[in-house]
């Protein structure tokens, strides 16, 4: 199978580009006139990674659901997501996923050749529903799981915005008092021969800087980005820098709740699906980020291969003292599963509870460090203003 780009024009002249999989470039032809596409241009390309949304995948699993839940076949179901899709991306990709159902590969296996779209965890979900008999119940487990994983990153994202936006007005603050406010008291010290506070010749100094070289801050700050970008796609570099998140006390139990979260919830997930133990251990690893626990969760799966019960690793100081015994007692009720789901409850409740927490604490402290930032260089200056009156008179 191979991947060809094309440039096709729709039926009302409009010029689309895209990527087909096909055997050869007769049947890629056919293929994009059966979409009522006229191709233009076609030849074989390496295939550029799509790009959807994880709301898209979001709406596009449950509604496939509901689809198979009102009784249409799952061709059928996924023609009509193909024709109501509004983004083009989208409507490829059904219309790829469609195909491949028609000419007799299952779901999953369809699925399989968009794996960077779907991923590991969705694809075996899959195939243990067409295994079972079960898509449709499936597809609702898959549904919650997605919504579930998008609500804690919105959650995140919302809890850091405020002081976001309080930290940047602070900054931009500051760089106006320095590099433009206090270089205007230079020329007066100079004028009047006056000899210059200790604090505010260093403010001075730093205003002249900025003043000077404050246009390389914006370029500075994107060498950086890049630099650590850089940094994180190297494998070594990337774990001695999650190695150091994991000590910064505050940000340590952030990261570790978010990524149990995630692991706990797949597993969860996974093993009430039916899913064997050691499948679900590396495809729940993989939804995690930090390589610390990444590389914990590895020897976990070693643990368990060689005969241990799983809830004895989690005594390990990294992870929280209620997981290993909630687990304990699932594996004695024979409900492996069920106790994932019950640690994973506990843990977005705690975390829940710990950002509330935190936000009420980090929004006074940046409210109260950018005063008094902002304080000393508004006193400075006022003192010098009072220096240089007590001298006239």
């Amino acid at each position: 199978m191979a991947t060809f780009k094309y440039q096709a024009r729709t039926i009302s002249g409009q010029l689309v580009k895209g990527f087909i999989e096909a055997k050869e470039e007769k049947e890629a032809i056919r293929r994009l006139k059966e979409r009522q596409l006229i191709p233009v241009k076609i030849y074989i390309a390496k295939r550029k990674k799509i790009r959807i949304s994880s709301q898209k995948i979001i709406d596009f699993t449950i509604d496939l659901k509901d689809l198979l839940e009102g009784g249409l076949s799952l061709d059928r179901a996924l023609e009509m997501l193909m024709n109501s899709a509004e983004k083009l991306e989208m409507k490829h990709l059904i219309a790829d996923l469609l195909e491949s159902v028609k000419a007799g590969k299952s779901f999953s296996e369809a699925l399989s050749q968009h794996h960077s779209v779907f991923g590991r965890f969705y694809i075996q979900m899959i195939r243990v529903g067409e295994m079972t008999g079960s898509l449709t119940q499936v597809l609702k487990l898959i549904g919650d799981y997605l919504e579930a994983r998008q609500k804690l990153k919105e959650n995140l994202i919302s809890v850091a915005i405020y002081p976001s936006i309080l930290l940047t007005i602070g900054i931009i603050s500051i760089f106006i008092l320095l590099g433009y406010v206090v270089p205007r008291f230079s020329q007066i010290f100079s004028e009047l021969h006056q000899e210059v506070p200790i604090f505010m010749k260093f403010l001075l100094k730093l205003g002249y800087f900025l003043n000077h070289y404050g246009w390389l801050f914006p370029f500075i700050l994107i060498l950086l980005f890049f630099i650590l970008k850089r940094l994180t796609n190297h494998p070594h570099s990337r774990y001695r820098i999650h190695e150091m998140l994991l000590k910064v006390p505050y940000l340590r139990e952030i990261i570790i709740k978010i990524e149990l979260i995630k692991f706990t919830r797949t597993m969860g997930i996974l093993l009430h699906a039916g899913v064997d133990i050691l499948e679900a251990i590396e495809i729940a690893k993989d939804v995690m980020t930090n390589e610390i626990l990444k590389k914990n969760i590895t020897q976990l799966k070693q643990e368990v291969r060689s005969g241990k019960n799983i809830s004895l690793y989690f005594k390990k100081e990294i992870f929280p003292p209620k997981m290993s015994t909630i687990l304990a007692v699932s594996e004695e009720t024979g409900d492996l599963g069920g106790g994932f789901l019950n640690v994973n409850k506990s843990l977005e409740s705690e975390m829940q509870r710990f950002l509330k927490r935190g936000l009420s604490l980090i929004e006074p402290t940046v409210i109260v460090i950018m005063g008094i930032i902002i304080g000393l260089i508004i006193f400075s200056m006022f003192s010098a203003i009072l220096g240089i009156n007590e001298i006239r008179f």
